[in-house]
């Protein structure tokens, strides 16, 4: 992980305390952990992870503590419950934004061992990492590779696009 304030590199592990019990969880999924800066430079995480009967995804949000004793853990802040029939990922990460895309679910392929889309147009959410809200920025084509978010907003002047 790189810290942007003294542009160093330093070394996270996320498999501790409560995120080897989420591993450990007959089914459901762990997909994806991301780490954001937190309040008071605190580190902070959330991890996707989906269930599959029904289909329900949830984001866990842990904070990173260091109380002297035991070497910095992560604590469990809240769970966030998504929207249902979707199959989510997480696409970026701002300073207090999470996003999210969501491919809505028409079905379960038992042949393909997959699921298949409604259509060919995804969502995409943001989530306020202070404030725990989740909004539906947009919907948008599907396409191959799958979209990505660039966030074009924080950048220093030098490195902005000149704008009116």
């Amino acid at each position: 992980m790189l810290d942007m304030r003294l542009m160093e590199f330093s070394i996270v592990n996320i498999l501790t305390g409560y995120h080897v019990q989420l591993t450990n969880q007959p089914g459901q999924s762990v997909y994806m952990s991301t780490i954001v800066d937190g309040a008071e430079g605190a580190l902070e995480m959330f991890t996707l992870v989906g269930v599959y009967s029904p289909t329900t995804f949830y984001l866990h949000h842990t904070a990173r503590q260091n109380n002297g004793e035991s070497p910095k853990e992560w604590q469990l802040k809240n769970v966030i419950a998504l929207p249902p029939r979707c199959r989510y990922f997480t696409v970026g990460a701002t300073e207090r934004l999470l996003f999210l895309r969501c491919i809505r679910i028409a079905q379960w392929d038992d042949t393909a061992r997959g699921l298949l889309p409604e259509d060919n147009e995804f969502d995409l959410f943001s989530l306020d990492v202070k404030t725990s809200e989740l909004k539906k920025v947009c919907r948008a084509k599907h396409y191959y590779p799958p979209n990505l978010v660039h966030s074009y907003f924080g950048f220093p002047p030098s490195l902005s696009k000149p704008s009116l």
